[in-house]
């Protein structure tokens, strides 16, 4: 299940939006990826390619983030 807004389910945890059921995202806007693992790094894969490796090392409050662009109802 993926779930948009990480600060606000820390916050609120009642307030968790499923985004896979409430897609609706336009071209140009951008959305942030979190990840939470204990491997020491992990890898963001979007339409079969590779959107980087971060380092859990290197992330603030040990949650790796992506920063992602809508390109075409897609994601860039």
């Amino acid at each position: 299940m993926l779930y948009d807004d990480f600060a606000e389910e820390i916050a609120n945890p009642t307030n968790r939006r499923n985004i896979a059921s409430s897609w609706n995202y336009k071209e140009g806007d951008s959305i942030r990826i979190s990840c939470f693992t204990n491997c020491n790094q992990a890898e963001l894969m979007l339409n079969g390619k590779s959107s980087g490796k971060k380092q859990l090392a290197d992330a603030a409050e040990k949650v790796i983030t992506w920063d992602i662009y809508i390109i075409r109802e897609s994601l860039l």
